[in-house]
């Protein structure tokens, strides 16, 4: 039953990144959007942090669910970074499938920090200046966000 309502929340998820134009910019701005509606239901995201430190464990019920959708994420965010770097909106001498899996690595730590602080600080606004920086360095125009 846990798996299914987190299953659920990570389809509203990818059918929300699906309606992101290619633009790496308006990815990350999405994203944020995202998060900060993710945070009106708090109970949704600790379920998720829970059940996916959880689902780390191979024989846990969740694991293939949880490596899939991780996976899925990191090479979805490293291919629209290979398309921004090719159209010009990036610099072309990236690295995207690091990149991504930083991308990932940030976000996750957040929130496990935002959920183990009693929710202390401004979790958006950490992800914000996080992706206001990178898009800087890797953006062609040197603008972030």
């Amino acid at each position: 039953m846990l798996l299914a309502v987190v299953q659920y929340w990570h389809q509203r998820l990818d059918e929300q990144w699906a309606r992101v134009s290619d633009s790496v910019r308006d990815a990350f701005r999405r994203h944020l959007d995202d998060t900060a509606d993710i945070l009106t239901m708090p109970g949704i995201l600790e379920l998720a942090v829970v059940v996916g430190a959880e689902a780390t464990a191979r024989d846990h019920p969740a694991h293939d669910f949880f490596s899939q959708w991780q996976e899925k994420g990191v090479r979805e965010l490293a291919d629209r970074l290979h398309v921004g770097a090719a159209t010009g909106e990036l610099k072309s001498n990236l690295d995207p499938e690091s990149i991504a899996r930083e991308c990932a690595a940030l976000d996750s730590g957040l929130r496990v920090q935002w959920l183990t602080s009693g929710r202390s600080f401004d979790l958006v606004a950490v992800m914000r200046s996080h992706l206001d920086r990178l898009m800087r360095q890797i953006s062609a125009d040197g603008e972030g966000l």
